[in-house]
């Protein structure tokens, strides 16, 4: 296969088309169960398997899925898995508004007492995912990247002969809704991250909140 030799800036015209580089040596284990050149195929088959669900609103839909794509094009430009990255956290964003009814919180200032200003502001993310834990709309338990983690950890823990520690749902939601807004801020603030598999990773558990969201405990409104 031929891959494109640059990176880090405007692709040349004649090589638009080939596989960014970066994936001919740092990319061996792939979906089909046996070790190879990573593939476009291993790619799309991997973002097939984390759809969202049809009740999910179109709104929200078309915005994932433009983060699934830009994953998807990483192919071709390594770079785009942090834009889809931030795509994906920017859509979760979206839903735990349209779901909780975009919540605002006023803020007063007060001079010797006196009110002298009023100003309502939107809820920020961190918030967002701790109210949704609250409300009932996130079960943890019930997250099909809770049982990913929960496979992960034990495979890790045979394949590199470590004790294997378990840990509670609760447990790993308290990280998850402290990780996400720290993981957008961070890529929020122009720095750069090219970790692919932690950027795929942290997709599709947007994308699993989002259809619980949608399809969850509490009936959907």
């Amino acid at each position: 296969m031929k891959y494109g030799t640059t990176c880090g800036v405007l692709k040349p015209l004649d090589q638009v088309t080939l596989p960014d580089s970066r994936f001919e040596h740092e990319h061996l284990f792939v979906n089909r169960g046996e070790p190879g050149p990573f593939q476009l195929a291993d790619l799309h088959e991997r973002l097939t398997k984390w759809p969202l669900v049809p009740s999910v609103p179109e709104k929200i839909r078309v915005q994932f899925e433009t983060a699934r794509n830009l994953m998807l094009y990483t192919w071709f430009v390594f770079e785009f898995q942090t834009v889809a990255e931030m795509q994906a956290y920017a859509t979760l964003e979206l839903a735990l508004r349209e779901r909780l009814g975009n919540p605002t919180r006023e803020i007063i200032t007060k001079e010797r007492g006196e009110i002298v200003k009023t100003k309502i502001i939107s809820i920020m993310l961190s918030e967002l995912l701790a109210m949704a834990l609250k409300d009932g709309l996130i079960v943890p338990e019930k997250l099909p990247s809770f049982e990913w983690v929960k496979q992960r950890r034990e495979w890790f823990a045979n394949f590199y002969g470590h004790p294997h520690e378990t840990i509670t749902a609760a447990d790993w939601f308290e990280f998850v809704k402290s990780h996400i807004p720290k993981s957008r801020n961070y890529l929020a603030h122009g720095n750069t991250k090219l970790w692919w598999t932690e950027s795929f990773s942290q997709l599709e558990l947007c994308g699993d909140i989002i259809n619980h969201l949608f399809s969850g405990s509490k009936e959907s409104s």
